[in-house]
């Protein structure tokens, strides 16, 4: 069984256990993180507009490593790395149409 798990939803929000409990296999929250995160962007942007700078808030975001990590781009990128090295030392030989 499939619990749908959405705050203000017509279900009422229960924790694990109680849905483990009651036969559920597969508990979703599918909109959990939007609303967490549009909590943390307004507090994001109260500090901007208050301070004119995002430094404030710094130390509760990441840095562009920690985004590229979350999205998988981290592994994407050392793959184009190691594909550069491959190809590095290949030469155009004569006959190629590009100019």
């Amino acid at each position: 069984m499939l619990a749908n798990m959405v705050k203000g939803g017509t279900s009422p929000v229960l924790p694990y256990d109680a849905l483990h409990g009651i036969g559920c296999r597969l508990m979703i929250f599918p909109v959990a993180v939007a609303r967490a995160v549009v909590h943390m962007g307004r507090q994001m942007l109260a500090a901007l507009k208050t301070a004119g700078t995002t430094e404030t808030y710094r130390p509760r975001m990441v840095d562009l490593g920690g985004i590229n990590d979350a999205v998988g781009a981290s592994d994407l990128i050392a793959d184009g790395q190691r594909f550069r090295e491959t190809v590095v030392d290949f030469k155009i030989t004569a006959g190629d149409p590009r100019p």
